[in-house]
């Protein structure tokens, strides 16, 4: 049991880091190690309670990385309250009909997603505002619904879908991007959770202690490197990491 629960404390320390320097839940870090690392420290849990944790996960860390981050940025708060809004809807949606789908439709969306991800935020931008210009209602809500049910879908949060959408489409600058995403991400899963209340009974949720221990001191690092690093430089490290899970998980699934 004691390894079993270091390992999850690393994957906790590591994910959160990765969720306050980027705007990602941490889940798209921890459920793929936790998915190939498991069995070594005798955890023998299916994609849909790794997935369930990792949700409890993304909302600890989404909301101590978003109050992180507010301290030292001005916040849009229509944007916030928007893209909230409607990634939540899309996240309780995806949250409940994950349990209805096969482990390999969930597994396949996720990867496909990672691609995806990578692509969108290695493409190089034409030019990277300093200030929020003006952004679509209509486009961030309908880009919002349908992130978030991705995210509730697979068990990561919206903000490692969304923040590639704020950055490329609706051109928000990388670090404001970055703060609202980690507010998507506390929404996100908050709803993810509320999805999944109906087959708590099935998650081993003592195994999310160890999970939310190392969150607060992996954010605080998370937000102090984001705060000294150049936005390209973020992106890239970003569109990097997702595309190395991808192949990863290929990996792991052809071998």
């Amino acid at each position: 049991m004691a390894a079993s629960w270091l390992f999850l404390l690393s994957c906790s320390l590591s994910g959160s880091f990765l969720s306050s320097l980027l705007g990602i839940g941490g889940a798209i870090f921890i459920i793929p190690i936790i998915l190939f690392f498991q069995k070594s420290v005798n955890l023998n849990m299916g994609i849909h309670q790794i997935s369930a944790l990792s949700t409890l996960f993304v909302f600890v860390a989404g909301s101590i990385g978003f109050w992180a981050h507010g301290r030292h940025l001005k916040i849009d708060k229509r944007l916030v309250i928007v893209t909230g809004v409607c990634a939540s809807i899309g996240a309780l949606a995806g949250g409940t009909v994950q349990f209805y789908l096969p482990h390999n439709v969930i597994l396949t969306t996720f990867v496909a997603l990672l691609f995806l991800i990578s692509f969108l935020m290695l493409w190089p931008l034409k030019v990277e505002y300093t200030e929020i210009p003006e952004y679509s209602i209509t486009t961030t809500a309908i880009g919002c619904l349908t992130g978030g049910f991705l995210a509730g879908l697979v068990g990561i949060g919206g903000g490692t879908i969304l923040v590639p959408f704020m950055i490329v489409f609706l051109k928000i600058p990388t670090r404001p991007a970055i703060a609202t995403g980690l507010a998507l991400v506390m929404l996100a899963g908050l709803f993810g959770l509320i999805g999944r209340l109906g087959h708590a009974s099935s998650v081993p949720w003592i195994l999310g202690i160890p999970l939310i221990i190392g969150i607060l001191p992996g954010s605080l690092l998370g937000t102090y490197t984001n705060r000294r690093m150049p936005t390209a430089v973020l992106r890239k490290s970003f569109a990097l990491m997702i595309l190395a899970l991808a192949v990863q998980q290929v990996m792991s699934i052809v071998l």
